[in-house]
Formats: C-alpha cells, sequence, structure tokens
C-alpha cells in the first residue's frame, strides 16, 4: 500500500462531468489542443508568435459554444484501487465525460453520450465505458489517518459505490419530476423533461465494481498497472456486518452470553465501548489460546499414545 492510502484523508472528487458543445453559437474560440500539437521548428507554437499571433493562429480558430458542468462532488472517503505502480492508493473521477452536440441547426445530434473503448479492462468488443476512476496523490496527507471503518466498513472505497451503488431514479431513463402512477409513469398529458436519459449510464457514478467483479468504468486507464482491486484484495479489505457474526447469536441465543448478560444487568455494570472493546478483545484472546491448546492436546495424546504402544511391541525405529 502506498502510505498516503490511509494518511490522506480526503480528495476531492468530482463525479459526472457533462460537455456541451453548441455548434449553433457563433462565438469563437481556439483549439488548444491543436495549437500545442503544431510546434514549428523551434518549437514554438501559435501563440508564442507575438509579432504574427493573430494571424498564426486563425487556423486554429473554432466556431461554437463549450460549456461543462458536474452532476455531484464529493470530498470524504475516496475509493481505493491500484494504481500504476501495483500499490493500493485513493482515487477519483480522472474524467468522467458524457458528451452533447448542437449542430448548426440548433438540433441535438449527440445527447449525453459516454464513448465506449473496445477490447480493454474487462471488456470485449462493445467495450469499457470511457469514464475514468483515477488513482492519484490527493496531497492531502496528514499524520492523523482516515478511519479504519471509512474503508473496510465502506462500500464506496471498496469500489462498490457511495451506499453501495444506491439510486433514486435510474440515469438511462429520463427523468420527470411530475405526477406519477404506481409504475412511475407520468400522469399529465403535457410534461417536461428534467434530466435526459444517459443511455450508457445503469449505475452510479461513483460504482466502478459490482459485487460479481465486473468492471462498469475504465481505472487509471493512462496507467497500464492501474486496476480495481480484486477478489483476494477485497476479501481482506471487506469486514462489513462483522458485528452480526457475534450479535445474531449474543446475547438471547447463546446460553453462556445469556448468562453473563443477566449476571452484568443485576451487578449494575453499564457495557460502554471501551468496556465492550475489553470484553471482545478478551473473548478473542480466550478462544485462540483454547484453539491452540486443544489442537496441541490432540496432537500430543495421540503421537505419546502411539509411542507407548510400539515400544510395549518393541518395534525399533
Amino acid at each position: 500500500m502506498e502510505c498516503y492510502s490511509c494518511h490522506a484523508t480526503w480528495a476531492p472528487q468530482c463525479y459526472g462531468c457533462h460537455v456541451k458543445i453548441d455548434y449553433s453559437k457563433l462565438s469563437k474560440r481556439r483549439d488548444w489542443v491543436a495549437i500545442a500539437g503544431n510546434p514549428n521548428k523551434n518549437g514554438l507554437t501559435a501563440e508564442a508568435f507575438s509579432d504574427k499571433e493573430e494571424e498564426a493562429i486563425k487556423k486554429y480558430v473554432l466556431s461554437g459554444e463549450v460549456k461543462e458542468n458536474r452532476s455531484f462532488l464529493r470530498w470524504e472517503d475516496p475509493p481505493l484501487v491500484v494504481n500504476g505502480e501495483h500499490r493500493i492508493s485513493p482515487a477519483i473521477p480522472g474524467c468522467q465525460t458524457t458528451v452533447t452536440v448542437i449542430g448548426r441547426d440548433g438540433k441535438a445530434k449527440m445527447l449525453n453520450h459516454i464513448f465506449r473503448i473496445p477490447n480493454v479492462e474487462g471488456a470485449g468488443d462493445e467495450g469499457q465505458l470511457g469514464i475514468d476512476i483515477a488513482p492519484l496523490h490527493p496531497h492531502t496527507v496528514q499524520k492523523e489517518a482516515r478511519s479504519c471503518e471509512s474503508c473496510h466498513n465502506n462500500p464506496k472505497a471498496m469500489g462498490y459505490g457511495i451506499e453501495s451503488g444506491k439510486l433514486y431514479s435510474q440515469p438511462d431513463s429520463n427523468i420527470v419530476m411530475d405526477l406519477t402512477d404506481i409504475d412511475g409513469n407520468p400522469i399529465p398529458n403535457q410534461i417536461d423533461t428534467q434530466f435526459n436519459a444517459i443511455p450508457n449510464l445503469s449505475m452510479d457514478w461513483s460504482r466502478f465494481l459490482d459485487e460479481d467483479g465486473k468492471q462498469l468504468q475504465t481505472v487509471g486507464h493512462h496507467f497500464s498497472g492501474s486496476r480495481p482491486l480484486n477478489k483476494e484484495e477485497l476479501d481482506k479489505l471487506d469486514r462489513r456486518g462483522v458485528c452480526l457474526s457475534c450479535h445474531k447469536d449474543v446475547p438471547k441465543n447463546d446460553i453462556a452470553s445469556d448468562l453473563l448478560s443477566h449476571v452484568a444487568k443485576y451487578a449494575g455494570m453499564k457495557i460502554d465501548n471501551k468496556t465492550h472493546s475489553g470484553l471482545l478483545n478478551k473473548s478473542i484472546k480466550i478462544s485462540a489460546w483454547a484453539q491452540v491448546l486443544l489442537g496441541i492436546f490432540l496432537f500430543i495424546i495421540p503421537v505419546y499414545f502411539g509411542l507407548r504402544w510400539f515400544r510395549k511391541r518393541k518395534v525399533i525405529y
């Protein structure tokens, strides 16, 4: 693990980036990607030609208005992935882009489209969703580490999404905020769509792994070693529901625990968190020693009586 997997206690997480390019708008803008990709023989790009900058940059001017916004932003408990150096590290949305393109005629040529990348990261010809979760060092390191529960008891840290990717409405369906029937269909004849469907998105933006280990979006696509946690790593990480391993029986469905509970009750003992932790620690140690000693006993006794039997028969080794 990277040290900052625990000591980077927060990271800015900008989920669901929507880019709208509207070619019906007459505004002009510079194509900085094209400019950067076309330096002259001296390594200078068009904006560096101070004497002829406007002339040099004309061929890199595009029409259309570009807007960008996010779905939601979170700061706490970044998820964990494996980074490009094959170590467990925090991660944030690298760029989870949906694209809308409006043509010169004002009509949508592409609406909330997510591109797919074929034959990568567990996907076949259909392609993996090109929305990325990226490992990084978030530069938020502090002496106090994040809590154990924020990873070991948190589905978000495992890649399953915030609250295990709970959805309040399906993102691949239009969302209409109006009166609906029992099946969710709008009752009025005239309605407005508040949120247009994102056809390729069937899960929450924060969810990049399902419980069967299937990867749902790219993870660190720019780093060959990056990936979600695998089954072995998740088995070590996942400690959800560990309380129920005892409390499904304690104190009512186990005779010994029930007796101890009654003793504590009538003795006036208050089981606060510190006392509970002490009892749990003591119980685990007693159980561990009992199992070790029982194992030794069950091994030594048969060996001891076996040797005595062989000696009586004067068996020579």
